[in-house]
């Protein structure tokens, strides 16, 4: 499992200092620490014809394509494009009505927290998503795609709906707090009566 390296064991293949001079190169051109491209619906977005994974490209103005059916020129979704922010737009819309749709607002513009709101995991999810996006956005107007005041425009609904349910979010934290703090009270009562109940007997 473990190697042990021991000099001049045999004859070399190649003189050390042509060796050397090629791990040198080597390590010049590598790129160990480059950073790998994310976006918003990495792994979230996958192609309706053959059910891969979209992949984005990064350039001015970005596209969603599937890559699995670049080799392929029989495949319906060969040389298919998606631009990037339309498709993006169209999701943060989509989860915006679903966000509504599934927790009232109530009549001071919050969000109405009551005993049919989603489960703690998908409010991440939201959270995570939007936060994703606000990024998007952001890349979009330094690549060029979107001018400045579209930006902000676009920035201060995404900001808008991220409080809410960030709001909504923790207070189902709350909710799930006070209903185990309830819970253990009960219990704790109850195994009080149990006591009771032992020592008259």
């Amino acid at each position: 499992e473990s190697w042990y390296i021991i000099p001049d064991h045999h004859p070399a293949i190649i003189e050390k200092t042509v060796f050397d001079t090629v791990q040198a190169s080597q390590l010049r051109f590598s790129q160990p620490n480059k950073k790998k491209r994310d976006y918003p619906l990495k792994g979230k977005a996958f192609c309706g014809c053959c059910g891969h994974a979209l992949s984005r490209t990064m350039q001015k103005t970005s596209y969603y394509h599937c890559r699995h059916s670049e080799a392929d020129e029989e495949s319906r979704c060969h040389k298919m494009r998606l631009n990037a922010a339309e498709l993006e737009q169209a999701v943060f819309l989509t989860l915006k009505k679903q966000l509504e749709a599934s927790v009232p607002l109530a009549p001071d513009g919050t969000l109405r927290v009551d005993a049919s709101v989603p489960e703690r995991t998908e409010y991440e999810q939201q959270i995570e998503t939007l936060q994703d996006g606000k990024r998007a956005l952001y890349e979009r107007y330094l690549m060029g795609e979107i001018d400045l005041n579209t930006y902000k425009a676009e920035k201060a609904a995404c900001d808008e709906l991220l409080l809410k349910t960030k709001n909504a979010y923790a207070a189902v934290l709350a909710q799930a707090k006070q209903k185990q703090d309830e819970q253990a009270r009960q219990d704790s009562r109850k195994e009080a009566s149990k006591a009771i109940l032992m020592r008259t007997r």
